[in-house]
């Protein structure tokens, strides 16, 4: 039906970092989220509000224009990085764009440019690209890998929704919420693919791309208590995500 979804499972990329095998969180994990305010993504408010309740005492981060994400992503110490926006390609750069139409794109070069390198805790990052018809699987692979060569990230998750929204919506939903309900990164995917396919069988055009690195799992620090079921965790999967600002088909910084 034009559905179609793919995990890869390298266990590194050549210049990325060590694998991590968990996220560690005290507390409640931390979500960070970058959104395209397009006025054609009618669900996008909707979509916040189901992600804030993803779960009880989920500290939340968020970004509706590129400099802000920016300086999300720099200084907020995240444990689960979520875009909710477009891409493209400016000539043979991908990028994703957050905030109005208008706005430049972020490529993988302005990681490097804006000093966004990730330590402790290095996050997972889910990029949902709603309408990101110009950007090919293998091209978007390529972008995701600079979230982890360059930012450091655990792993990479890319969707590439050609055409509908409620697809990228309930997808995410789906698979964030089973995640940090406990269930590893792999398995949320799958779960959700399954989910998705299962409602939207009439509705082509979902590319789960997966996650490059295994991407570790949120838990709490040593001698928190909380239940084992709480600690997500990630399954070797291929990364796929890399940024810079792109305009009038020119990249710059």
């Amino acid at each position: 039906m034009g559905y179609r979804h793919r995990i890869g499972l390298p266990v590194s990329v050549a210049s990325g970092p060590d694998i991590t095998s968990q996220i560690d969180w005290e507390t409640a994990p931390r979500l960070a989220v970058g959104v395209s305010t397009d006025v054609a993504l009618v669900r996008r408010v909707t979509h916040e509000q189901t992600l804030r309740g993803l779960r009880n005492g989920l500290e939340w981060r968020y970004a509706a224009d590129r400099e802000h994400v920016f300086t999300m992503l720099r200084d907020t110490k995240a444990h689960l990085v979520y875009f909710y926006c477009h891409g493209g390609m400016s000539g043979k750069v991908p990028y994703i764009q957050v905030g109005p139409p208008t706005e430049r794109g972020i490529t993988i070069d302005n990681l490097r440019y804006k000093h966004i390198i990730w330590d402790r805790p290095r996050p997972l990052v889910f990029i949902n690209g709603c309408h990101t018809t110009a950007l090919e699987p293998r091209v978007a692979l390529e972008m995701v890998s600079g979230f982890v060569e360059n930012a450091q990230a655990s792993g990479v998750i890319g969707t590439e929704i050609t055409v509908f929204e409620p697809l990228a919506t309930e997808f995410a939903e789906t698979c964030l919420g089973r995640f940090l309900d406990g269930m590893p990164i792999g398995e949320a995917v799958r779960a959700a693919a399954r989910a998705a396919k299962g409602r939207q069988s009439a509705r082509p055009g979902l590319r789960a791309l997966g996650a490059r690195q295994p991407a570790p799992s949120p838990r709490p620090e040593p001698g928190r208590g909380i239940p084992s079921r709480e600690r997500p965790s990630i399954e070797p999967s291929e990364p796929t995500v890399a940024d810079q600002p792109v305009r009038d088909g020119a990249v710059s910084r």
